[in-house]
């Protein structure tokens, strides 16, 4: 999704499916803010990575 989307976008867009994947609405809300975090996390850490390994290249 990162190379159609804006990483924002995407995250939100993952998150929500991934929320919605649960189908129960005690579990919806929280696993919606659990995938954000995680996507937020998940990009920052490629970004990280992208930028150690072209200063180190």
């Amino acid at each position: 999704m990162l190379k159609r989307y804006p990483p924002r976008k995407a995250i939100v867009i993952s998150a929500l499916f991934f929320g919605l994947i649960h189908l129960n609405p005690w579990q919806a809300l929280p696993a919606f803010c659990i995938g954000l975090l995680l996507g937020w996390v998940f990009t920052k850490q490629i970004l990280s990575f992208r930028d150690y390994y072209t200063c180190y290249q």
